[in-house]
């Protein structure tokens, strides 16, 4: 073991050199010059396009990289030395650039060991890059650092393309060590050729250019502000005369940007909320989102003379809500989302999207390139254009895939499995192939229901006002499906007075609102043709009702099978009230911004779980007077009573597990009272069973 040790610490030297070389490329499409240049300070100006090179060993002062520059002083390589470089790449000019770090063996000499054997030094020398700010304390810790993610010399770091706009800068940390488990085999035999390694690393840079005849040589010349990566901008509301760039993290709420040319580029991570642009010449694009940036829009509106977004190389963009619209006098193809570059991706929630047609109609509303994804789950789209070659309304090699919108042209060619297109008037909207009819207001709503056979789907395709009946026909299916549309009125249900009947009844994605009393969902009804209602789902839908209303979300009497998952509630007097009822499940639904949640009259089977309730009245509350039974669990519950069982004189049986319950100060958690809910409380007289193990509990 001692001779072993002291070999590794005595390998005679070995050494590394680096050849540094800097090119500049330039030209008007992705791929590099193949004759690039360097000259002696490894910088190439073509125009005001200008980067450089620097290396400093403490990430503080810093000297230009030339050709002949040796940044490891050390040449002694033994098991466990490191050796650490810092490298600092600066746009200097006022064109904003793409660059690449590449580091790579570009010469080696190799050598026979002590034990006669040849070998290569590169085989036992490992390095890692990453991006730094401050300098590491020690170079064990910069080893720490890029240990998880290190490669053998032997492997070439050729990382993806990065954008630097002007006067930006990246520093990164070069790690190369020798592993300390290293023996014999890297030590060189005494009378042996000495190893070397010259490692080359190499600057690549070219202009920033993402469409060949659509940008300018200077198109972020002007900009009027540029942030820097790391910074960040919140709620900024102004205008802009000229683009906006980010490199960093950027809210934008409300304001515009307006511009004669382009207007917004990404870089780095932005968020659009009610913004307008109104840019771009017939030349350019109105917003650019550049490599590997990420960019959600919510309610933005796009006004663009020439193309609206181009989104290319690695971004990623969802357009969940507003407008697009271009207005171009250009005669080339313009295209609303211009997507290209190997995992580039637009997701497209929702919005409306069209052209001016008094205009040149060569164009599209989509082009997706080669590698690059476009997924369409809603949206308006216009008319394709006339023009051959654009009558598609989607062009490019790439991939398209469309779960739901509404298009002016055919889009049954891109859709994803389990969807058609229904024809609807001149449109075409694309909805589940399990969908029977489209309906655009309450008398198609109600004469769909009316009509429904076997396994029977309506999908609202527009918002809804007036009151409509679903009468529970035997052997009848029904689900109506809102595709997050309003619904303003009372949805009725007649459940035939069948309290055995095996037909459903599901409401999915309303968005119920009133500013009135009504309820929302109603089969409350004594008469004995409407009673008992059943096997009724809402899921994923929403209620909410103008503050100090008496609006009930779903108000039920003598139903059963009743579930109530995935919602929401905002602003209700009560998002249930259930009478007489039995099996009432709520599941993964939040109660906010009202005066009660649930309320469970002589009901039995009910099991309320995975639900937060902040209520300035009761959370839960539930008739005691008979053998009924109620789970409560994994539920956030706010209330001045967070849980009452009133009426406690029957054999009700209460579990709560795993809750947290916030009572009013110094008050129950849960309670068992004989009173009412606004009486006095007095101690319960039936024979319940309680399980709510922990809690601060009134039983008498």
């Amino acid at each position: 073991m001692t001779k072993k040790i002291s070999t590794k610490s005595t390998l005679l030297t070995s050494a590394i050199a680096l050849l540094l070389c800097v090119s500049m490329l330039i030209g008007t499409t992705f791929a590099w010059f193949t004759d690039s240049a360097t000259t002696v300070n490894n910088k190439i100006v073509a125009g005001n396009l200008d980067v450089n090179l620097y290396y400093s060993s403490d990430a503080n002062g810093w000297n230009e990289v030339k050709n002949d520059t040796n940044i490891f002083t050390d040449s002694l390589w033994e098991p466990g030395h490191t050796e650490v470089v810092y490298l600092k790449v600066v746009n200097e000019g006022t064109l904003a650039l793409k660059y690449i770090l590449n580091v790579n063996i570009a010469g080696e000499n190799g050598s026979v060991n002590v034990d006669g054997e040849e070998f290569e030094l590169s085989d036992y020398i490992e390095y890692g890059i990453m991006p730094v700010t401050v300098a590491f304390d020690s170079r064990s810790a910069a080893r720490n650092a890029v240990a998880q993610n290190a490669m053998g010399l032997k492997e070439s770091y050729a990382p993806a393309s990065q954008i630097l706009t002007p006067g930006q800068e990246v520093v990164v940390a070069l790690v190369v060590y020798m592993p300390g488990n290293v023996g014999n085999e890297a030590n060189y035999a005494k009378d042996a050729v000495v190893p070397t390694i010259d490692l080359g690393i190499n600057l690549l840079a070219t202009q920033v250019e993402y469409e060949g005849d659509s940008f300018g040589t200077d198109y972020d010349a002007n900009a009027d502000y540029v942030i820097q990566e790391g910074d960040s901008m919140e709620m900024l509301n102004q205008k802009f005369d000229s683009g906006l760039i980010n490199n960093g993290n950027l809210t934008l709420n409300g304001g515009s940007i307006v511009s004669n040319s382009w207007g917004f580029e990404n870089n780095g991570s932005a968020a659009l909320n009610g913004v307008q642009i109104d840019a771009g010449s017939a030349a350019d694009y109105a917003a650019v989102l550049g490599a590997g940036s990420q960019t959600t829009m919510n309610d933005v509106a796009i006004h663009a003379k020439g193309g609206a977004f181009g989104i290319v190389d690695g971004a990623q963009a969802v357009f969940n809500s507003g407008s697009v619209d271009m207005n171009t006098t250009s005669t080339s193809g313009r295209y609303l989302f211009y997507v290209v570059g190997q995992d580039s991706k637009l997701t497209i929630n929702g919005g409306s999207f069209d052209w001016d047609r008094t205009q040149n109609q060569k164009r599209a509303y989509i082009y997706v390139g080669a590698g690059a994804t476009v997924e369409i789950n809603g949206g308006t789209f216009g008319k394709a254009s006339t023009r051959s070659g654009y009558t598609a309304g989607i062009l490019g090699e790439g991939t398209v895939i469309i779960r739901g919108g509404t298009f002016g042209f055919d889009p049954a060619q891109w859709l994803a499995p389990g969807y058609k297109t229904i024809k609807n008037g001149a449109n075409w909207v694309v909805v589940p192939e399990n969908v029977n009819i489209l309906v655009h207001n309450a008398a198609e709503l109600q004469e769909a229901l009316n009509n429904a056979t076997g396994d029977y789907v309506i999908m609202l395709n527009a918002d809804i006002t007036g009151d409509v009946t679903a009468t529970q026909k035997e052997g009848v299916n029904l689900t109506v499906e809102g595709a997050g549309r309003q619904f303003t009125g009372t949805f009725y249900i007649h459940g035939q007075a069948r309290f055995q009947g095996a037909e459903t009844l599901t409401l999915k994605n309303i968005n119920f609102v009133t500013d009135g009393t009504v309820d929302f969902i109603s089969a409350n009804s004594t008469g004995s043709v409407e009673r008992y209602a059943h096997n009724v789902t809402v899921d994923g839908c929403s209620f909410t009702a103008a503050d100090g209303t008496e609006a009930v979300g779903l108000r039920m009497r003598q139903a059963y099978n009743i579930t109530v998952k995935n919602s929401t509630f905002t602003g209700m007097y009560g998002a249930m009230w259930a009478t007489g009822g039995n099996g009432v499940t709520v599941d993964n639904v939040t109660i906010t911004g009202g005066k009660n949640g649930l309320s469970f009259g002589t009901c039995t089977g009910i099991t309320v779980e995975n639900t937060v309730i902040d209520a300035i009245g009761y959370g839960i509350r539930a008739d005691g007077s008979g053998a009924y039974d109620m789970t409560v669990k994994d539920c956030a519950i706010a209330a001045p009573q967070p849980i009452i069982i009133r009426k406690t004189t029957g054999a009700y049986k209460l579990t709560v597990a795993d809750c947290t319950l916030t009572a009013a100060e110094d008050g129950y958690q849960v309670i068992l009272t004989a009173g009412d809910d606004d009486e006095a409380l007095t101690a319960p007289t039936g024979a319940y069973e309680l399980q709510a193990d922990g809690l601060y509990i009134y039983q008498g």
